[in-house]
């Protein structure tokens, strides 16, 4: 009965987070047969992956090398040339 109680109250914060932010008490969604939580579960966790990579990167390399952010600035100034010109 805890689990359930627990991973409804999980749910209707993730699912009702914009309602509740914004203070849109009339718009929440209260049943739980609604909530799709398989997707909803799935789309949470999608960011696990990249942790679950970066554990096992610094795991199996006892001194990791890194590029003090050159990746990500050339990535991110991929993306702005990609969406902004």
């Amino acid at each position: 009965m805890i689990f359930l109680a627990l991973m409804y109250f999980i749910l209707f914060i993730t699912i009702n987070r914009y309602s509740l932010v914004l203070g849109n008490f009339s718009q929440l969604e209260l049943n739980p047969i609604q909530f799709d939580s398989g997707q909803l579960l799935a789309e949470q966790t999608r960011g696990a992956l990249d942790d679950i990579t970066i554990i096992k990167y610094y795991d199996s390399n006892i001194n990791p090398k890194h590029d003090y952010g050159i990746t990500f600035y050339i990535s991110l100034l991929g993306f702005a040339k990609s969406h902004c010109w």
